[in-house]
């Protein structure tokens, strides 16, 4: 699949959560620089974006491992997820 494509499919709503988030979400693929991107806009509320009401709280790490730049890139981004937003 593009990557084109698969930006689209980042996000899924995993479910309802009490508390300050009210959805959770997960995100499939972890190849590009959207990522950490679209967690601090939900996980980071000094964020410029901030959406409030929704919170990244898990990833599947995945992406192309027939393309270099794709697949290269997972482990890093992963891990600034697992870091920086504890996803």
């Amino acid at each position: 699949m593009p990557n084109h494509f698969k930006v689209s499919l980042l996000l899924l709503v995993c479910g309802v959560c009490a508390g300050a988030a009210d959805f959770r979400l997960g995100i499939i693929g972890t190849d590009t620089s959207h990522v950490p991107v679209f967690t601090r806009e939900f996980n980071d509320s000094t964020a410029p974006g901030f959406v409030p009401g929704f919170r990244v709280v898990a990833a599947w790490k995945g992406g192309s491992p027939d393309i270099p730049d794709s697949a290269t890139r997972v482990d890093g981004f992963a891990n600034e997820l697992h870091d920086t937003y504890g996803v």
